[in-house]
């Protein structure tokens, strides 16, 4: 899987966060580090990465949108770039801070992963 630019994880990372699918101003406003000119760019190198798709194209405000949602998930996207001893590593540094309620939930995740 092709790595994101730091502008490009931006967008990503917006977009992720939402339940809803968004238009590229509407990314540009929840991000303080993206303006609309540069994120309609970013989202269209997005679209041709195959990161983001179209889902919807809108009128809106006498123009049309595109609205958009992530086709490659966070955990996806990360995953490629992280083997799996540099997982582990990771999972145990941050199991030693987790509170009993975060270890409780890892230890279901683990369980349900072995059904």
């Amino acid at each position: 899987m092709e790595r994101l630019t730091i502008a490009e994880e931006t967008v990503m990372n917006v977009l992720w966060g939402s339940d809803a699918a968004l238009s590229s101003q509407e990314v540009s406003h929840l991000s303080e580090e993206l303006d609309p000119n540069k994120t309609q760019i970013l989202m269209r190198r997005l679209r041709h990465k195959e990161f983001v798709k179209v889902v919807q194209i809108e009128l809106r405000k006498k123009s049309l949108t595109r609205i958009y949602r992530p086709q490659v998930s966070e955990g996806e996207y990360f995953k490629s770039f992280v083997s799996k001893r540099a997982m582990l590593h990771l999972i145990k540094s941050h199991a030693a801070e987790m509170n009993r309620k975060e270890l409780e939930k890892l230890k279901e995740f683990i369980q349900n992963l072995k059904k």
